[in-house]
């Protein structure tokens, strides 16, 4: 994920979304077929995702994305849907590493069922978490000055 000063903000943000949100369908679809041969690759790429990538993101959004919106006062509704999609960044960021943590350690075998249902949960509340913000994105079409 490039957060470069030479890429628009929203266009980072969007470009990794669109990332994210193939990497959760990815899994699910894992998942709906059960290849438990592809665990440990499929493992892998959730530890990057949650590692790096959703870090990176929300890193993102707070210093680059959310900064700029607030300052152009774009009304109150716009202000409570920005600061609750940081909110939400803290639980996700905590439940992210948690999960990483089950992973790195292998406290839970990869063909166990509470292992799956806990990362397509956190998938399908980050996938929740990223629609609402993809909504935010769509209310600005024009990508603001970093």
């Amino acid at each position: 994920m490039d957060t470069g000063a030479s890429v628009p903000v929203y266009a980072t943000a969007q470009a990794d979304h669109k990332y994210i949100s193939v990497c959760a369908q990815n899994f699910q679809k894992l998942l709906a077929h059960d290849r438990l041969a592809d665990a440990d690759q499929q493992f892998a790429d959730i530890q990057q995702l949650i590692e790096v990538d959703v870090k990176e993101h929300f890193t993102h959004e707070e210093t680059r994305v959310f900064p700029v919106l607030l300052k152009r006062n774009l009304g109150e509704a716009v202000t409570r849907l920005i600061l609750e999609l940081q909110q939400e960044h803290i639980p996700l960021l905590a439940r992210a590493k948690q999960l990483n943590d089950l992973l790195h350690h292998r406290k839970l075998a990869y063909c166990s069922t509470e292992l799956w249902m806990i990362i397509a949960n956190f998938l399908t509340d980050f996938q929740k978490h990223a629609n609402k913000e993809e909504f935010l994105f769509a209310l600005f079409p024009a990508d603001p000055a970093s």
